[in-house]
């Protein structure tokens, strides 16, 4: 009989341990300070250009990006708009059709004052110095 409540209980845990993982990694992009990111519609509206992730709480690729992007966020805060989106969350379902976005990460630098919808290129994901650069470039070769 013991036994039996042994198993059930190992069962119990090993079944649940995703969901309270799960509800736990949610934390990590809730209690940053210093992180300055704007809603979207905030974003679109005031004049300066966006840098939009697209993520979700589960993907460790995002789980690995998001201190760069909290980064980036806290130096560049005067000349660029920090927007997170989690794809996961059904009212973003539609900003995520808008972009097409099919994998996560992505990353856009958006700027609806000329209409500028740029994806950045994944293989600045992995550095601060990589996507400050993608940054840089972009702010020197706008319209």
């Amino acid at each position: 009989m013991k036994k039996r409540y042994i198993v059930i209980g190992l069962l119990s845990v090993i079944l649940c341990a995703p969901f309270i993982y799960g509800s736990l990694s949610n934390l990590a992009y809730t209690a940053e300070s210093g992180v300055n990111t704007v809603s979207y519609s905030t974003a679109i509206n005031n004049g300066k250009p966006s840098v939009v992730l697209f993520y979700t709480t589960w993907c460790t690729y995002c789980k690995k990006f998001m201190p760069i992007f909290n980064g980036l966020s806290r130096s560049n805060s005067s000349k660029y708009n920090f927007v997170k989106i989690n794809i996961d969350l059904k009212n973003n379902a539609s900003i995520t059709r808008e972009y097409g976005v099919v994998s996560i990460p992505t990353v856009y630098i958006i700027e609806p004052k000329y209409k500028v919808k740029k994806e950045v290129s994944p293989y600045s994901y992995d550095s601060v110095k990589s996507m400050q650069a993608e940054l840089d470039y972009y702010l020197k070769h706008r319209r």
